[in-house]
């Protein structure tokens, strides 16, 4: 459940993050096309030019006051104070240029995919409705409009300036729409690898958890049993444990812990794999290793952890620990689990052995 709710959030955050990012480039987009429509208003708006010039200077206003509230961390309302000023600057110029026949009409459709990309599927209805209204509402009144001494009827101008940029935006719309799938596709697929690793390890030590050891070893001990592959595993147990955490706290105990598996880390090879098995023990699995490198191994790691004592609040802990060897080789055919018990079972010798020391599996010990 909690690993659902993880992930929900994750795709939350990936998908506001990648929003944002679109309404961002959506401003920046608004401005360079209505200071283009600015600049171009006395070509387009020919004896209404001081008409197209305010809108576009009350449009690129808009986008202006659109960036600063995305600064604020309102993205939504920002993107729609964009789609406002698209939609304002493409029904006063569709109406100072001819109403339903202007070449600025086109432009409509932009809004409601502009809306889906930059603030989500309602907005994209919201503004689809709003722009279908607006289609009969120019019908109906184009009488009215062409009548009007500031409408002239559109030149061959509008309709190369409208098309080209039309043709531009919607190249724009697909490219942002294209970014902002990526986009959410690569941080959900850093997202799940995050939680992958959540929950393959210790939250504590930051080793591997018992299940994801069993996982591994048993993918590792597919390949060993032959007499070139050689597999070792070792059981690590803290000696005394009880009582430090008794003297101390479970708090200084973890530090113990955290610091065991540093000390552990630094002598150990890349290859070799770590994890937590249960409180104060540990399980290490050794790769195309024989019994003899693993017991050259285990002692060096016993005389790491007892000569690097522990740094906690309360000051440094000297501990040391007992530890079991066994090995798959020679062909045998033994299951991961036989081979974790033959190294629990020399763990156990070496605690009755008089503790801090390294203990092999081996037949005669076992019997």
């Amino acid at each position: 459940m909690k690993a659902d709710q993880s992930r929900e959030l994750q795709a939350g955050a990936a998908y506001a993050k990648s929003m944002d990012g679109a309404v961002f480039r959506g401003i920046i987009i608004a401005i360079v096309f209505h200071s283009i429509f600015l600049l171009l208003a006395p070509v387009t708006n020919q004896g209404s030019e001081l008409y197209g010039i305010g809108v576009g200077i009350l449009t690129v206003a808009i986008d202006g006051l659109a960036l600063y509230v995305r600064k604020l961390g309102q993205s939504w309302w920002a993107a729609q104070m964009i789609l406002f000023s698209v939609y304002l600057s493409t029904l006063v110029n569709g109406m100072l240029s001819g109403g339903i026949l202007s070449t600025s009409m086109p432009w409509l459709a932009i809004l409601p995919i502009a809306a889906v990309i930059m603030s989500g599927t309602n907005s994209g209805i919201l503004w689809g409705a709003v722009a279908f209204v607006t289609v009969p509402i120019l019908f109906l009144f184009s009488g009215v409009i062409n009548a009007s001494p500031l409408v002239h009827q559109p030149a061959l101008e509008d309709h190369i300036i409208d098309l080209g940029l039309l043709v531009l935006s919607a190249t724009a719309a697909a490219w942002m729409s294209e970014s902002i799938k990526l986009r959410i596709f690569r941080e959900l697929e850093s997202a799940h690898l995050q939680l992958r690793q959540m929950a393959a390890l210790d939250p504590l030590t930051n080793t591997y958890n018992r299940r994801s050891f069993m996982e591994e070893a048993n993918r590792q001990i597919s390949g060993a049993g032959s007499p070139y592959q050689a597999l070792s595993v070792l059981v690590l147990d803290i000696d005394h444990f009880k009582l430090v955490n008794d003297a101390y706290g479970h708090a200084i105990g973890d530090d113990v812990l955290v610091s065991i598996v540093k000390t552990c880390n630094r002598t150990l090879r890349q290859t070799d794999i770590m994890a937590r098995f249960g409180g104060e023990e540990f399980i290490i699995l050794l790769p195309n290793t024989d019994m003899q490198v693993a017991q050259m191994i285990a002692d060096r790691l016993r005389n790491a952890i007892e000569t690097t004592p522990a740094p906690t609040d309360q000051g440094p802990i000297s501990v040391t620990v007992s530890i079991g060897v066994a090995s798959l080789s020679d062909g045998q055919a033994l299951t991961i689990h036989d081979i974790i018990k033959r190294a629990d079972q020399a763990m156990y010798i070496a605690k009755q052995a008089g503790r801090n020391r390294v203990a092999a599996w081996s037949e005669e010990k076992a019997g």
